[in-house]
């Protein structure tokens, strides 16, 4: 189950170290359904609002981009890829 939260007014999605295994899941799914891609470099994107420190880090160190606003003005890649 989804955990949502309020956040100027809207009701939005909050970012768990469980959407890192579903989005490592994903990825392989994709590898099985599109084999002809398995060739290319394939990147993961987490998108949110707002993106805690904590879960910044374990999905740069899974490997995975995080995308969310700056300032309420735009969205941005705010990833901190790391060495496993």
């Amino acid at each position: 189950m989804q955990e949502f939260r309020k956040i100027k007014n809207k009701q939005v999605v909050i970012v768990r170290p469980k959407h890192t295994e579903q989005t490592k899941e994903k990825m392989e799914r994709f590898k099985e359904l599109f084999p002809e891609h398995t060739n290319k470099k394939i990147f993961s994107i987490v998108a949110s609002l707002t993106v805690k420190e904590d879960m910044l880090n374990r999905l740069g160190k899974e490997g995975i981009y995080a995308m969310a606003y700056r300032e309420w003005e735009y969205m941005d890649i705010i990833s901190k890829m790391l060495d496993n």
